[in-house]
């Protein structure tokens, strides 16, 4: 295994790499083009050094990426463990991955996004609802308590809009709530709501074949608010969480639910269905309703591949944020940008309620455009105390999963915005 020393280099173009001996060791120089960068470039670079490491099947032996200032604690060291990665599970041949040394902590964030990016990378096939559940079961211990409702048990919580969504499928749905209580002098909970949809055909809406490759990862929702409660138990935070899940497929045969269908919520609203294809915030209506209705749940963050109009705006860069708390978004912001996950704050205009007027229903499910605004007001709909409960919904269509490969990034989840939660837990 050969050994390398890694640095940036202020003289070679951003992304751009250069190679040097010192002291008879092989040196990997990154560029960044100028002395200080934001920590999401630096995140980039990272991973395009790593990939060419792989290649090396080397050993990172010393880095100063620590020069730039103002950079939180053991950053690079997860940033590297989290770029150190290959999905090669259903591979004969496995990759190669960078050696490296790293403390305790490092490794649970970053083993936990790990995780994260395996589910969500792996074929819809084998990670049914079913798997999922079962996996969320496999988690329970002292520190996490798991609850998992099937079918005839949501029926009798009337999920109207999310056993719609799952009727077209042959895989039955379940709920998957999963809890920790980290500070027990509080009863306090912050309610983590994940977009659970294990594979998305559009329904009769019908997705065209090169929108359906890579809809398994249309749960990368669910996956992150499993890592995340599972990275708060491990470490040991101060907090209470509540993670919830409702999984399902979204599916296309002769019981698919239809557009003009009027569905019921388990809070008794009624929704319009107007596009099968806009599955997910049913499911989400349904989950922010049951979650938001305990007198304990003050705060709900919700993360979802929801919108292709988010993907438009803001592209593969930054997740859009919509929030009715502007203290809550201003923190989580800050805690995103901290560890290289920007995310960007989006409008809920009030004028796009009107947008949501159905003739036959109280609410009609979109609109068209702008629909990540429309979803999000939509998805508000449905919290049981809107003017007591502080609520940030994450749009992670754009984010979490990429099509294609680039100079930095493989093709594949990402696994972002499960250490910017985690960083965001541990300083509020």
């Amino acid at each position: 295994m050969s050994k390398w020393i890694l640095k940036v280099s202020e003289g070679l173009d951003f992304g751009e790499l250069g190679f040097e001996f010192e002291k008879n060791k092989k040196v990997l120089l990154i560029g960044s083009g100028k002395p200080q960068i934001e920590f999401y470039r630096l995140r980039k670079l990272i991973h395009k050094a790593i990939h060419f490491l792989q290649a090396q099947k080397a050993e990172i032996i010393e880095h100063n990426l620590n020069q730039f200032t103002n950079m939180p604690a053991d950053f690079i060291e997860i940033a590297l463990l989290e770029a150190n990665y290959n999905f090669d599970q259903f591979k004969t041949k496995k990759e190669n991955l960078v050696n490296f040394s790293f403390n305790h902590q490092d490794h649970i964030i970053a083993q936990n996004i790990q995780t994260a990016k395996n589910l969500i990378n792996s074929p819809a096939n084998i990670v049914t609802p079913k798997y999922l559940a079962d996996y969320a079961l496999n988690l329970a211990d002292q520190k996490l308590k798991v609850e998992v409702l099937n079918q005839k048990q949501c029926q009798k919580l009337k999920m109207g809009a999310f056993l719609a969504v799952a009727q077209g499928s042959a895989q039955e749905p379940y709920l998957i709530e999963i809890n920790y209580t980290g500070n027990k002098a509080s009863k306090e909970q912050i309610g983590l709501i994940g977009k659970g949809l294990m594979y998305d055909t559009g329904g009769l809406c019908l997705k065209p074949n090169n929108y359906m490759n890579g809809m398994q990862s249309d749960m990368a929702g669910a996956a992150t608010v499993m890592a995340i409660i599972q990275t708060a138990a491990m470490l040991d935070l101060k907090v209470n969480l509540t993670a919830l899940v409702l999984a399902c497929e979204n599916g296309f045969s002769e019981n698919s639910y239809r557009p003009s269908d009027v569905l019921t919520a388990c809070n008794g609203k009624t929704i319009e269905v107007v596009d099968t294809d806009a599955e997910g915030r049913l499911t989400l209506a349904d989950a922010i309703a049951y979650l938001s209705q305990r007198e304990n749940i003050k705060t709900i963050i919700d993360y979802a591949t929801l919108t292709g109009s988010c993907v438009s705006a803001l592209g593969e860069v930054s997740a859009g944020a919509f929030s009715n708390s502007s203290n809550l978004i201003k923190n989580f912001i800050k805690a995103s940008e901290e560890v290289g996950e920007p995310i960007w704050e989006l409008p809920l205009f009030e004028e796009c309620k009107e947008d949501l007027e159905s003739s036959i229903a109280d609410l009609a499910q979109c609109a068209g455009r702008p629909d990540a605004v429309v979803a999000a007001i939509f998805l508000q709909e449905f919290l049981a105390r809107p003017k007591e409960q502080n609520w940030l919904h994450l749009d992670i269509a754009g984010t979490a999963y990429l099509d294609k490969a680039n100079e930095y990034y493989l093709k594949g989840a990402t696994g972002r915005h499960i250490w910017s939660t985690i960083n965001f837990l541990i300083k509020n």
